[in-house]
């Protein structure tokens, strides 16, 4: 029942946009519970041939945003299955470890 009503409710609203929020919505959550102190990261050597540090933000972004269209993509091919809401709380569970680990090498 509780499957049911999600899926109506989500039928109103396009699966992009609630795809797409989820995803907004657990990255900031994940960023607001990780330590916000990154002094020893800004204090490293860094070598110097790694000088496209500056797109390493916009390298994560993509990949976000790769994830978020591929959980789009397999919604949209068999919306409110069982195996879709399984995958889809895989891709959940897989944003919130990549979330984490990510403020974790920066904190």
């Amino acid at each position: 029942m509780l499957g049911f009503r999600v899926y109506t409710l989500t039928a109103m609203i396009p699966s992009w946009l609630v795809i797409g929020g989820v995803t907004i919505l657990v990255a900031w959550a994940t960023n607001r519970l990780s330590p916000r102190e990154s002094r020893w990261f800004n204090r490293l050597r860094r070598p110097r041939w790694l000088t496209f540090e500056w797109a390493i933000p916009l390298i994560w972004i993509t990949i976000f945003i790769c994830g978020a269209w591929s959980a789009y993509l397999t919604w949209e091919t068999d919306p409110g299955s069982r195996q879709t809401w399984l995958l889809m709380g895989f891709y959940f569970l897989v944003e919130i470890d990549q979330n984490i680990r990510i403020s974790q090498l920066v904190s």
